[in-house]
């Protein structure tokens, strides 16, 4: 791997722990504004549910409002940043699971609400291919479990299944296909930096060997080479 290829590695995880970060409140408030709404649809159709929903609900925002607070700390690397907000998810995920492996709610509601999150996740988090697979486990071990459990449906479980994957591996290749992109565009602006610093070397000294050694050892950083040769042919 060459330090040029490194450091562009540094600064796309840098800009995507940002983007995480300044991205994270909008979507922990579009995840619970929406739980919420859902929750008092079910409970009022459902009074006896209410306890649990509340229960749960609030441990899930306890989690995720703990996330936002510890990921806005600046002494955070980057994986620092995006393994406290996909744990902060596992955990919220997990009591997802709870709510409907407690009350028995319908399990095709339970796929929804996974399907929700694994696409909202990838839609306002930018945060790679890696990421968003735990995410995804997590929401397919919860469904798996809820289904082992005897979760009630009124349609074939494995149907839920066959959806999910799919809608799982779309998710975590389109992370994939955008972290990618982002990697490409942080590599153009580096190689463009690199060729106008050649320019200016080029223009900034009056000793032609000077500046061709300037021009050689940029060449050497933009090209990811250890040597850079110029020949002058008379």
């Amino acid at each position: 791997m060459t330090p040029d290829h490194h450091s562009i590695e540094q600064r796309a995880a840098a800009e995507m722990a940002r983007t995480v970060q300044e991205r994270l409140p909008v979507a922990t408030g579009v995840f619970a504004l929406t739980c919420a709404v859902v929750g008092a649809i079910e409970c009022w159709t459902h009074p006896e549910r209410l306890p649990t929903f509340a229960a749960l609900y609030a441990l899930g925002l306890v989690a995720l409002a703990a996330s936002l607070y510890y990921v806005r700390r600046p002494t955070l690397t980057p994986a620092q940043v995006v393994t406290a907000t996909v744990a902060a998810l596992i955990v919220f995920i997990s009591f997802v699971t709870a709510y409907f492996v407690l009350t028995w709610a319908q399990l095709e509601l339970m796929a929804l609400g996974l399907v929700y999150l694994v696409l909202g996740t990838v839609i306002t988090l930018p945060w790679g291919a890696g990421a968003q697979a735990a995410v995804v486990a997590a929401a397919a071990a919860g469904f798996l479990f809820a289904t082992i459990m005897g979760v009630p449906a009124a349609t074939p479980p494995a149907a839920h299944v066959v959806g999910m994957v799919s809608v799982a591996a779309l998710t975590v290749l389109s992370a994939r296909v955008l972290a990618r992109a982002h990697f490409d565009l942080i590599r153009r602006d580096e190689e463009k930096n690199g060729l106008l610093d050649i320019a200016r070397d080029l223009t900034a000294s009056v000793d032609i060997d000077q500046a061709f050694d300037r021009v050689q050892q940029r060449a050497a950083i933009l090209l990811g080479c250890e040597i850079v040769a110029t020949y002058f042919l008379d």
